[in-house]
């Protein structure tokens, strides 16, 4: 099920308490989000009323159909983005990658999208192509390639993915999709 946002930020604590590698506190944070909701433009805000009114746009109608309380006068309560009426955080695809790695290493993933993020050479530490093949064992941000630009990017870590696309999802096997990788600068 959704774990709260408090619990996301004890576990950060804790696994770095312990001494696990920071690529490993990466890896579970990632999977600790999934079912946080995606959000445009949003990069670990919490998932409130106000926040979701200061996304929205006419060209992004999904902010407000999707929140049960957008005028801010209701409740969240039984929100499913709501887990026992506790907080999460919400984010798009470029947001959440950033979120994670400056929450786990306190380093900043550049660039306003993905293309852009792809586009930051001192983002990186390797970059290539997932046809050529994909470092084992390590945590790399993967992204989707249409024409010259990034059009979706998420993590990658042993042929499983998280992404935020529809929310925060984790997929045991990594989709056709992918088509490049970057092992973030901050890693190793």
């Amino acid at each position: 099920g959704r774990h709260p946002a408090d619990y996301v930020d004890s576990l950060i604590t804790d696994l770095k308490s312990k001494g696990a590698p920071l690529s490993e506190v990466a890896w579970k944070v990632a999977l600790a989000c999934v079912g946080w909701p995606y959000v445009i433009a949003a990069r670990g805000e919490y998932c409130t009323p106000r926040n979701r009114r200061d996304r929205y746009s006419s060209e992004h109608p999904t902010i407000k159909t999707a929140c049960q309380n957008f005028s801010g006068t209701g409740s969240c309560s039984g929100c499913k983005w709501y887990p026992n009426g506790q907080k999460v955080r919400f984010f798009d695809c470029r947001g959440f990658t950033y979120w994670v790695l400056l929450t786990v290493y306190g380093w900043k993933l550049m660039g306003a999208g993905a293309t852009s993020q792809w586009n930051t050479e001192t983002n990186w530490k390797a970059k290539g192509t997932v046809a050529d093949g994909i470092p084992a064992d390590t945590l790399v941000c993967l992204f989707v390639k249409k024409g010259k630009t990034m059009e979706h990017t998420g993590f990658g870590f042993n042929n499983e993915t998280v992404e935020c696309s529809s929310g925060v999802q984790h997929f045991t096997q990594r989709k056709a999709k992918w088509t490049d990788w970057g092992v973030p600068a901050c890693i190793g």
